[in-house]
């Protein structure tokens, strides 16, 4: 999206681009990890802003990225069953989401899904079964992000990995450079550990956190609507992937666990009390046109957040209108998804019980980009005061 705001030197640029090949995909991951990781992270908190059709429409700088990925593809379906084939050891280092495959997964519910690595694996064990579109699947910064928090969290496990492969007699320059990177990612999270004591996973850097927050934050709102886990209600969505799912992601961010329930209960009845169904087609169905669904839009965000602004007032927290700003931008997001991402795009549409299709409708990505909008919101304001 191009911005009207300024951005200090640091931002990263990434191109992205959807006709790379698979081998130079390989080629390219350490690369782009290395950037993502060792120099400084973009402004995730930035707001950009550009005009769409009749709206101009305002995201923060993270969530643009996200969307961004999805609004390049073109009538690009998947519609595969399940992936299961066996993963070699360097397509782990290259996308270490992928451990998650062949992991059992729990039986999601509130109680798995308030801890935060059980959610963790009932969101990630979904989406590694699926295949994702070129643009998101290579040089989505938020992904790369997310892979590089991923390596650190199972750093026992890829290191030795790497190592092996980097010290095999006719071990190409890639594997070489895989095992340098996982080297200087762990130097570098030995420090973020000794900064980082009192939160889970020590190992996370802020931007790690960001980044983590805003994916899972994104798939647990898709799911909230529909998705991933068939077979459940609307209400006992709201409860294990809104209730449970976002106070695992406040514990995360640093709340302990009184403050972290009290977000997570806030936002599920935030949920609970409103309707967008007249609202979120952005004027294309009968009824209001763009500019009123959007505004309208905007308010039950803001409605939706409320609660949650009032918890993180009452304990403390900083910069509790970020939250606002995130309810603000359900308008923003399910409006870029009409009217920038193709309504042929599908994602795990195929998914047969006891799954359900991931994104299937420019709603269903409305859904994931509020979503990590509200994550990278929580993830802010509850390290403000660490």
């Amino acid at each position: 999206m191009k911005s009207k705001y300024s951005y200090k030197n640091w931002v990263l640029v990434f191109i992205a681009s959807s006709v790379l090949a698979s081998q130079s995909q390989a080629a390219n991951w350490v690369d782009l990890a290395r950037q993502a990781q060792l120099t400084n992270p973009p402004g995730d908190m930035a707001p950009v802003s550009e005009v769409m059709d009749i709206q101009t429409v305002t995201e923060f700088q993270l969530v643009s990225e996200l969307m961004s990925s999805f609004s390049q593809v073109q009538n690009f379906q998947f519609q595969q069953q399940l992936q299961t084939q066996p993963i070699s050891a360097e397509r782990l280092l290259e996308s270490p989401i992928l451990l998650y495959r062949h992991r059992n997964l729990p039986n999601v519910s509130q109680k798995t899904c308030l801890h935060f690595d059980l959610m963790m694996t009932s969101v990630l064990g979904i989406l590694s079964r699926v295949e994702f579109p070129e643009p998101f699947s290579s040089e989505n910064k938020i992904k790369i992000r997310v892979e590089n928090a991923l390596r650190k969290i199972h750093m026992n496990e890829l290191l030795p990995m790497a190592q092996k492969l980097a010290q095999q007699p006719n071990a190409s320059e890639l594997a070489k450079q895989g095992y340098a990177f996982l080297l200087a990612l762990k130097s570098q999270s030995d420090r973020d550990r000794a900064e980082n004591q009192g939160l889970p996973h020590p190992e996370l850097n802020r931007a790690d956190r960001h980044a983590l927050s805003a994916f899972l934050g994104g798939a647990l709102w898709r799911f909230r609507g529909a998705g991933g886990y068939d077979h459940l209600g609307t209400n006992d969505r709201r409860d294990i992937f809104v209730g449970s799912g976002f106070t695992a992601i406040a514990t995360l961010n640093g709340a302990n666990a009184e403050e972290a329930s009290a977000i997570g209960t806030a936002l599920k009845w935030g949920v609970k009390l409103a309707s967008w169904g007249d609202y979120h087609d952005m004027g294309r169905l009968p009824g209001k046109n763009k500019y009123s669904d959007f505004k309208a839009m905007e308010k039950i965000g803001r409605d939706v957040t409320s609660r949650v602004k009032d918890v993180l007032i009452q304990n403390g927290f900083p910069n509790p209108a970020l939250i606002s700003a995130a309810g603000s931008s359900f308008a923003s997001c399910y409006y870029s998804s009409w009217e920038q991402v193709s309504p042929q795009l599908r994602v795990g549409a195929a998914l047969t019980p006891p799954f359900m299709f991931i994104f299937a409708a420019p709603t269903n990505f409305g859904e994931f980009c509020s979503g990590a909008s509200l994550g990278l919101a929580l993830s802010e304001s509850l390290l403000g005061r660490n």
